[in-house]
C-alpha cells in the first residue's frame, strides 16, 4: 500500500500531471476495449459452438468454462497493457503472473483429462484380456497413470514457482496419497 501511495505521489505530484492523466485515460481505454473484444470473442465462440453442435459431444458446462478462460483472459491482457501505460511496474508483475497462470490452469486441466482417456483405455485394455486378477491390475494401472498425468498437469500448473518448491509440494502430496491408498487397503482389507 505504501508503494502504491508513493507511486501515485511521485506521479501526480513531483511528476508532471498531464502525463498522469494522459496514462490513466489510455488505460481506462485499453481497459475498455479489452472488454469490448472480450464479450465479442466470447459471443462468437458461442454461436460458433452452437454452430458446430459441439455441445452434443461436450457439456455446455464445459464449453462455458472454456469460454469464460478465453474471455478473462483477454480482460487480464488488456488491463495488463493498459496498466503499463501507467509504468507501474509492481502492478505489472502482478498481473503477468496472473496472466501466465490462467493458461497454465487450463493447460493442466487438458493433460488430466488426456491422463483420463489414456488410463480408461489401458485399463479396458486389461479387463478385456482377462488375465489373472485382472481388476486388481486394470484398477492399479487406471490409477498409476492418473497420478502420472496429475503430477505433470500440478507442475504446469505450478509454473510460476521455483522446482524445489514444486517437488516438495509434490513429495508432501504423494506422500499423503500414499498414506491414503495404504489406510484405505489395510481398511478393506480387514473387512474382508
Amino acid at each position: 500500500m505504501v508503494e502504491v501511495l508513493s507511486w501515485l505521489l511521485q506521479q501526480v505530484v513531483i511528476g508532471d500531471w498531464k502525463i498522469f492523466v494522459y496514462n490513466l485515460i489510455q488505460t481506462i481505454l485499453f481497459i475498455v476495449l479489452g472488454v469490448i473484444i472480450g464479450k465479442v470473442v466470447a459471443y462468437g465462440l458461442r454461436k460458433l459452438a452452437n454452430k458446430g453442435n459441439i455441445a452434443t459431444a461436450i457439456k455446455p458446462s464445459f464449453i462455458e468454462l472454456f469460454i469464460a478462460v478465453i474471455k478473462w483472459s483477454i480482460y487480464i491482457l488488456f488491463v495488463e497493457f493498459g496498466i503499463e501505460q501507467l509504468n507501474f511496474p509492481q502492478l505489472t508483475n502482478i498481473v503477468s503472473m496472473v496472466l501466465l497462470t490462467i493458461p497454465a490452469i487450463v493447460g493442466s486441466l487438458f493433460i488430466i483429462g488426456i491422463g483420463y482417456i489414456l488410463a480408461s483405455y489401458l485399463k479396458d485394455i486389461v479387463e478385456e484380456s482377462k488375465v489373472i486378477n485382472w481388476e486388481i491390475l486394470g484398477t492399479l494401472l487406471f490409477f498409476f497413470v492418473m497420478y502420472v498425468f496429475s503430477v505433470f498437469a500440478l507442475k504446469t500448473a505450478l509454473i510460476n514457482f521455483d522446482s524445489t518448491t514444486v517437488n516438495i509440494i509434490l513429495i508432501i502430496l504423494t506422500a499423503v496419497v500414499s498414506a491414503t491408498v495404504a489406510i484405505g487397503f489395510l481398511f478393506f482389507r480387514k473387512k474382508k
